[in-house]
């Protein structure tokens, strides 16, 4: 039941057209069905090319691999997930990253996207997303993203090396404090 109520009003009116790939003032778009054309088939229109020919021939088979890669979610589990408050706030900050083409947080339409995928065909990959998106233009706020995608890798590495420091530490102090004889502990049972 829940299923079919999340597949019936998942289905979206409209559909992503194109990604507008926003830095500052100035923007650039692609449309999905270039997109999808590139993943498929390794069709590159001239659009395409242009962001394509920055890339080594490794990065772009990473791109196509990217759109298609699908996963197998369990909608009603996925479904709880977003409408959950750490899906809510994951969703959120998403958001901003992809707002929509009205340059709205785009957390309402990141949700129907991805449920709406996945109750299709019990599967979602970035294209499928893109075909569920309910607006024609997904944005991306390159400036954003990228500052976003340096906190994560800072915070990154800032974890590794406190958790490199820890094991140094525990390494230290297991090799200058003797292990317990638990022989001579009494047996209290």
């Amino acid at each position: 039941m829940i299923v079919s109520a999340i597949a019936f009003t998942a289905q979206p009116a409209h559909t992503a057209e194109k990604v507008v790939w926003d830095f500052g003032p100035f923007s650039r778009s692609l449309t999905v069905d270039a997109l999808e054309a590139y993943a498929l088939d390794g069709t590159i229109d001239d659009d395409l090319a242009y962001y394509l020919r920055r890339l080594s021939p490794d990065r772009q088979t990473d791109v196509a691999t990217a759109l298609t890669k699908t996963r197998e979610p369990d909608i009603v589990k996925l479904s709880r997930w977003y409408y959950a408050p750490m899906g809510e706030r994951t969703l959120l900050f998403l958001g901003n990253l992809f707002p929509t083409g009205a340059r709205l947080n785009g957390q309402q339409a990141i949700r129907a996207a991805l449920i709406g995928a996945a109750a299709a065909d019990n599967q979602t990959s970035l294209l499928e997303a893109l075909h569920h998106y309910p607006t024609e233009v997904m944005r991306v706020d390159m400036d954003l993203l990228l500052r976003s995608t340096r906190q994560v890798i800072d915070e990154t590495d800032r974890t590794q090396a406190m958790v490199d420091v820890a094991k140094q530490i525990s390494a230290t102090a297991s090799g200058q404090t003797p292990m317990p004889d638990l022989s001579a502990i009494p047996d209290l049972t």
